[in-house]
């Protein structure tokens, strides 16, 4: 009955899948068709008239897609999915609106509680291996300053390996950030060689184990990091 897509360019495979369902009412502009991006705050746009090609790597032309990685996104998503919900049910409009209206309640009550833990470390420089946190890292306020990845989805040189260990010594840079879906090897190594903490993060909802929710999804994140920072004995702001 309902379609919900991330949008931007991720789902290009998707189209497929939406005529093999020989289902009218879930096609793009049908009341069963949601695009979750409409709205949301995108990250990393690659501007009008800009030269691409595929020696930049796995790039997004409309911008990140992780986008849901700001819980104020989530709101907004959130929005956009109770719409197609009351289009192709309107008879439960009123319940959808309740459960949106509990949603948005719980998002505002945490977000106190995950900007409060993640102040103290306002400013900080991590590495990550791809590059999946901009609106994370925008919102709570890291600074991602460089990859594993030379490009997206292009495994690293040695060379890039070596500057990458080099940067991050002159830096002290003692974090590196990745999905559960990365080799960690490399990482690994990387921090062998500069004494920082490999972090494993869910980008989404059952990204590892214990992660039920979208709320649990940023508890997991924002607890994980703050433990990091710690261990490495980062020192927080006022």
């Amino acid at each position: 009955d309902l379609c919900i897509r991330i949008g931007l360019d991720l789902e290009l495979w998707s189209q497929l899948l939406i005529d093999g369902a020989r289902n009218p009412r879930i096609r793009f502009g049908a009341p069963g068709h949601v695009v979750a991006s409409v709205g949301v705050d995108i990250q990393r746009v690659i501007q009008a008239g800009a030269m691409v090609d595929r020696s930049m790597g796995d790039i997004h032309i409309l911008g990140n897609p992780h986008y849901w990685l700001d819980p104020l996104n989530g709101k907004i998503i959130a929005q956009n999915i109770l719409n197609g919900l009351k289009r192709i049910s309107p008879e439960n409009t009123e319940y959808f609106d309740e459960n949106k209206r509990r949603f948005d309640r719980e998002i505002d009550t945490r977000m106190v509680q995950w900007e409060k833990k993640m102040k103290p470390y306002f400013g900080t420089k991590v590495v990550a291996y791809h590059i999946t946190w901009p609106n994370f890292s925008k919102r709570f306020g890291i600074i991602v300053v460089d990859y594993v990845e030379p490009k997206p989805g292009i495994a690293p040189s040695p060379a890039h390996i070596t500057a990458l260990i080099k940067r991050m010594k002159a830096e002290g840079i003692k974090i590196i950030i990745k999905g559960p879906f990365y080799e960690n090897k490399i990482p690994a190594f990387i921090a062998s060689k500069t004494g920082a903490s490999v972090l494993t993060l869910p980008t989404s909802v059952e990204g590892v184990n214990g992660v039920k929710d979208y709320f649990g999804l940023f508890d997991y994140i924002i607890d994980n990091l703050v433990s990091a920072f710690e261990k490495q004995e980062i020192t927080p702001h006022d």
